[in-house]
């Protein structure tokens, strides 16, 4: 009563519930391709380059043009999907060959790995990936190339604060002091030196005090002392701007 074949070595788990049952497989089925698609990512894109290619074959030509519709909407200016062939039958030893020549991933859906093929797969380490429901072929693919993206960075100023002295500058070490004039401050944060209109230099908190006590953040009002680490040496009247940033995936 199995729906798929188990491997060697894997565990069976009752439930007393089938609807537990399903949602249990669901999820470990969704893990595994999960794992799968991050190491096919990566090995298509060992040379860095935006595109993914593809080797498709399908069962019937029905299901060809539903899949070649899907994956057209996924086209957009950063990476590009090129699907090298697409075709009805099983997947065979020209597949495979044409695959590794052109670092293509081989998607089949509603068709088979003939013994030929899948020995030549193994071999050549060329991936294949087999599918029985449309949206699954269309939602790994997709995460396939968010993967590809470059990661959008996202800069949010969140204080400022004016240098009122400069206790001790060393060659890699700035103590110095201030107020914050706006927003505020925190340890975490980036740190750019801004002299006039100009931005001088970057630094990195080493650590924060507020009446000679360490702390983590210092709110719009207060004076604080700083030990920077930067090569830029501040000045009093000088600017510090701190900032967070965080990474945005893309999206498709």
């Amino acid at each position: 009563g199995l729906s798929d074949v188990p491997s060697a070595g894997d565990i069976l788990k009752t439930y007393t519930d089938v609807d537990a049952a399903k949602t249990a497989a669901l999820n470990v089925a969704k893990s595994e391709r999960a794992k799968r698609i991050q190491s096919q990512s990566s090995s298509l894109n060992l040379t860095g380059s935006k595109e993914l290619n593809m080797i498709l074959k399908v069962d019937v030509a029905g299901s060809l043009e539903a899949i070649v519709g899907a994956l057209d909407k996924l086209k957009n200016d950063e990476v590009k999907l090129n699907v090298i062939t697409q075709d009805v039958g099983e997947i065979n030893e020209n597949d495979i060959l044409r695959a590794e020549s052109s670092r293509a991933v081989v998607i089949g859906f509603h068709t088979r790995v003939n013994a030929q093929a899948a020995k030549l797969a193994q071999s050549k380490k060329v991936p294949i990936q087999l599918y029985d429901i449309i949206y699954e072929l269309v939602e790994d693919i997709t995460q396939q190339m968010i993967a590809m993206m470059t990661p959008e960075v996202v800069r949010e100023d969140i204080g400022r604060a004016k240098i009122l002295q400069n206790f001790r500058s060393e060659k890699e070490r700035q103590i110095v002091g201030g107020s914050v004039i706006e927003g505020k401050i925190k340890e975490s944060a980036g740190v750019d030196i801004k002299r006039g209109d100009e931005i001088i230099g970057h630094a990195e908190v080493a650590e924060m005090q507020q009446n000679k006590m360490k702390t983590k953040e210092v709110l719009k009002g207060f004076e604080f002392g700083v030990n920077l680490k930067t090569k830029t040496r501040i000045e009093e009247g000088d600017l510090l701007i701190f900032y967070e940033e965080t990474v945005k995936k893309k999206t498709i």
